[in-house]
């Protein structure tokens, strides 16, 4: 699969909610698990701890608020 031009592993564990692919990353030797959001063309990269957006490409922000309620 690719989004803007990047390659997305489509190996990690996704869950599919109302056309939103969540794949889950909590192994990357460089990294701390994460999120990607995928919807189309549209990605974004959320860390988990804490939660916080580490790139949008193509969401509308507000579209991306999180909620811990």
């Amino acid at each position: 699969m690719q989004a803007f031009g990047c390659r997305i592993k489509t190996n990690m564990p996704t869950i599919l909610i109302d056309g939103y692919r969540f794949r889950f990353y909590s192994s990357d030797i460089q990294e701390p698990p994460h999120v990607h959001v995928i919807r189309g063309e549209n990605v974004a990269k959320i860390w988990i701890v804490p939660v916080s957006v580490e790139y949008n490409r193509g969401y509308i922000s507000p579209n991306l608020t999180v909620s811990c309620d």
